[in-house]
């Protein structure tokens, strides 16, 4: 599996609004049976800006989502986005130094 991290900024003023309409587009990645896991988190010194994390089987499985479904997760937030996202790429898993609490729960 590799985890793709991408980052979003939306509208100045926005966030609020944009977070929602992130889950409802993130949903559309959620229902592929090759994206295993999704989860986004939103800054605390710049609460404009995203962090979007979705675990898929491969890349070619992200490459063939994205060709397919691009079109329907960008309709829930084009309209808020300020600039172009960002793909910070797929990465693999290395190792885990120490478990813990989920992050929603610290």
């Amino acid at each position: 599996a590799v985890m793709e991290i991408a980052r979003i900024t939306c509208q100045e003023g926005k966030g609020d609004d944009f977070a929602e309409a992130l889950k409802n587009g993130l949903a559309v990645q959620a229902r592929d049976p090759n994206c295993l896991a999704v989860f986004y988190q939103r800054g605390v010194e710049r609460p404009e800006e995203f962090m979007l994390h979705l675990t898929w089987r491969s890349v070619p499985d992200h490459d063939a989502w994205r060709d397919a479904h691009r079109d329907e997760w960008r309709s829930h937030i084009w309209h808020l986005i300020e600039g172009t996202p960002q793909l910070l790429g797929h990465y693999e898993f290395v190792a885990q130094v120490k478990d813990g609490p989920q992050l929603r729960d610290a």
